[in-house]
Parts: structure tokens; C-alpha cells; sequence
């Protein structure tokens, strides 16, 4: 821990890995890697989709360094503040789901929010670890039992767009008039599954994502203590325990919104754990990249609401195969330009995230702004459908906006000068 910023280094640096990691891999998505898979690729394909992971084992490790700062203050006071800050994600992450055309399904700052709240739960009543476990475990039963388990609607009337054709479209010279249309249709047939559905397993879904981040809470409780080696064998066997599961291979584009199946969760939740675990014994912080990552993991919502707005330009303007050295080159450019354009961001935010006024500035254009984005997109007009494609655009704007006010609410919550200072548990 960083005495002077009262922060945990480790998960700073798991954050900005995670960042990493999820830009490299959607870059190879976009260049075609899903469907290629070029052997050479597959080991770091699999890592970088252990981001999702990362972030949710994260967010738990938030939680508990929450729970300890505050466990001196009884009452409902924590509690509230904690609710609070997190219904807040949930209801201003719609903003970035009508940038992905993904409003009504559970995004990652859904996920997030509702993963921190009720990890907080157990947390905060110094539950046994022996208990946790167990719930976590628990959780992952009940989301891969309902992953395996046949489902004719989403075999048979769920497929509307392959991924091939998807990719196939971003080729230059490529005609796939009505592949818009196509691909929203799709995302309406997952809308149309009942709420509860959508909340429990779509997506970055409150199973099993919320069992990730309980072992995240587990596994800041007992490192660096005489119980670690535990940790490790435990990791180390869910890793294993992926083995037993068919590799899933998406075929589909619906295929990327159903993430619950056993081995997908199994080996990244054992290579998330075993990373943190090795960055919580050995990191220093004297690592220059380290550092680095670790900015990145601090900002990790402008990361977010920036990579795709670069990440689309860069992809656009570079068409090459998919291999090892063009995704590195794309995923360098895209981090360089994120890092630049959040360093100059952050800045502003700093400067007055202490103000109601700027909270409330930032959280009028993101509310403004994002309403416009989706009162343009709301009823796609074919065949070019360019109204989704400007609601789409002008919506990088609000998504912007709600990465400056965020901060500023829980500021201004704390009653402190310092940003991003509560809860740190519903950082993303």
C-alpha cells in the first residue's frame, strides 16, 4: 500500500493489466482473431479475456479495503454511502450502454455495481472466510448449471448475426448492407428474455461475476498472511478444474453475451487469482511500467469510455490479418493516445471535482447529451441506419461526461479534496 495515497498498489496495477488486456483483445476481435484463432495467438487470446475477471476479483479487493477503513463507524452511515455510489454506476452506466447499443442488458458497470454491493454484504459483517467460499462457490453451481443447460431459444432463435460475417464486414470493399440491422435485431431477441434472465446471466451478469469478486474479497483478506498458501492451491485447482469443461469457442455474436460457461470462468477466475496473488507478495512499485499500469488502473472509467472511440478509428484506418505484431502495433497506438487524452482529462476532473458546481456541469452533459444519443437511436431507420451510427458518435460525449462526474459525486460524498476517495469498492 501507498501510504501517502492510501492505496493499494497491487490492485491498481491488476486494474491497468486488465485495461491492457481487454484492449489487446478487442482489437484481435475487430482484426478477425475470433474467427482465425491463429494457434500462435491462442495463449495470449486467453489471457487477455481474463481481464473481465481482473476487474471483478478488483472490485472485491475494493470492497474489503472499504470495510476496513470504515469499520471503526457503526451505524448505517458506510452503508448508505456504499448503496448509494453504486445505484449511482448502475443508473449512469446506462449512459456507456447507449454507446454499445446495450441498454436493457447487464454492461460491466452494471455488473460492477451490483457485484460491489452485494460483496459488501458479507464483508461488512466480518462474515467467516469458510462461509464466503462457499457462497462464491455456490454462485459459479447455480450459473453453470443454468449455462449448460440446452436452450432451444437461444439455439434456434438467437443466432441472427456469425461472427465471421460480423468480421467479414469490416474488410475493405465488403457488402453487408443490412448487417446493422441485423446485429440490433439480435441484441432485441436478447432484450426480449426476461429481466431477471438478463440480470442473472447475460453478459457481465450478477452470476457468476459476483462470485468473482467475493474470492477478490477473500483473497486481499488472507495474502501476505500464513494462510496465503491456500490461496494459491485453491487458485491454482480452479485453474485446473477448467480443464474438465469443453474449450467454448463463440461462433456466434450472441455467443460473446453468454460469458458464464465453465471453463471461460473457471480459467480466467485461476489466472486473475494467481496474477493478484503474485503482484500482492512481490510488486514494489519500482517497476516503471508498473507505474504505468498503475495510472491506467486508477482511470480505468476514462479507459473505458475512450477505447472504443480510438479503438474504432485505429481499426478502421489499419486492415491487416490477424497477426501477433499488427494487433501490438494497434494496441500500442490506442494505449498511447487513452494515456495522453486521460492524463489531460484527469487533470481537468482534479482541478475541480471538490465543486458541486462541476459535478453538476459534468453530470448535465452526460445526462443531456446521453438522452440525445438515445432519443436519435432509439427506432433504427434502415437501410444505412444512420441515425444509430450518430447516436452512437455523439454518445462518446456523455460517456466522457460521466467519467468526470462520477468522481465527483463520491468527493463530494466524502467530504474530501482528494477524487476517487469513496467507496473505492464501485471503481470499475
Amino acid at each position: 500500500m501507498n501510504a501517502t495515497t492510501n492505496r493499494d498498489l497491487d490492485i491498481d496495477l491488476a486494474k491497468g493489466l486488465a485495461c491492457l488486456m481487454m484492449i489487446y483483445g478487442h482489437i484481435g476481435f475487430q482484426m478477425n482473431v475470433v474467427i482465425e484463432r491463429p494457434p500462435h495467438l491462442v495463449p495470449s487470446w486467453i489471457f487477455a479475456e481474463s481481464s473481465v475477471a481482473l476487474f471483478f476479483m478488483a472490485t472485491g479487493m475494493n470492497v474489503l479495503h472499504y470495510v476496513q477503513r470504515v469499520a471503526s463507524k457503526k451505524g448505517f452511515g458506510p452503508t448508505r454511502d456504499f448503496l448509494i455510489t453504486n445505484v449511482a454506476l448502475f443508473l449512469m452506466g446506462l449512459i456507456y450502454n447507449v454507446n454499445r447499443y446495450s441498454v436493457g442488458l447487464m454492461d460491466l458497470f452494471q455488473g460492477i455495481a451490483v457485484a460491489a454491493f452485494v460483496t459488501y454484504i458479507p464483508f461488512r459483517r466480518n462474515w467467516p472466510t469458510w462461509a464466503i467460499v462457499i457462497i462464491a462457490l455456490e454462485i459459479f453451481v447455480i450459473a453453470f448449471g443454468f449455462a449448460l443447460a440446452p436452450d432451444p431459444s437461444i439455439s434456434n432463435g438467437y443466432i441472427a448475426v456469425s461472427a465471421r460475417a460480423f468480421a467479414d464486414s469490416m474488410k475493405p470493399g465488403a457488402a453487408h448492407p443490412n448487417l446493422m440491422g441485423q446485429y440490433l435485431a439480435m441484441l432485441g431477441e436478447l432484450k426480449s428474455l426476461p429481466l431477471w434472465h438478463r440480470f442473472l446471466f447475460i453478459q457481465f451478469s450478477a452470476l457468476p461475476w459476483t462470485g468473482c469478486a467475493m474470492l477478490g474479497g477473500v483473497l486481499m483478506r488472507h495474502a501476505r498472511t500464513k494462510h496465503e498458501i491456500w490461496l494459491w492451491i485453491f487458485f491454482a485447482a480452479i485453474l485446473a478444474s477448467s480443464l474438465a469443461f469443453p474449450f467454448f469457442l463463440a461462433q456466434h455474436m450472441v455467443d460473446y453475451f453468454h460469458r458464464g460457461k465453465p471453463d471461460y470462468v473457471l480459467r480466467h477466475v485461476g489466472i486473475a487469482g494467481l496474477f493478484i496473488l503474485a503482484a500482492r507478495r512481490w510488486y514494489t512499485g519500482q517497476w516503471r511500467a508498473g507505474r504505468w499500469l498503475e495510472f491506467i488502473g486508477r482511470e480505468s472509467f476514462f479507459v473505458f469510455v475512450l477505447q472504443w472511440l480510438f479503438l474504432e478509428i485505429s481499426t478502421t484506418i489499419v486492415k491487416g490479418p490477424p497477426i501477433f505484431v499488427m494487433i501490438v502495433a494497434q494496441t500500442v497506438v490506442v494505449m498511447s493516445l487513452i494515456t495522453v487524452t486521460t492524463k489531460k482529462l484527469a487533470a481537468r476532473r482534479d482541478r475541480g471535482v471538490d465543486s458541486v458546481a462541476f459535478a453538476k456541469r459534468w453530470f448535465g452533459v452526460a445526462i443531456g447529451v446521453g438522452f440525445a444519443a438515445w432519443w436519435i437511436g432509439r427506432v433504427p431507420k434502415p437501410p444505412l441506419y444512420l441515425n444509430v451510427h450518430l447516436a452512437h458518435l455523439i454518445s462518446n460525449i456523455s460517456s466522457i461526461a460521466f467519467a468526470m462526474a462520477f468522481p465527483s459525486l463520491k468527493t463530494l460524498m466524502r467530504g474530501s479534496k482528494k477524487p476517487r476517495a469513496v467507496p473505492e469498492a464501485a471503481h470499475a
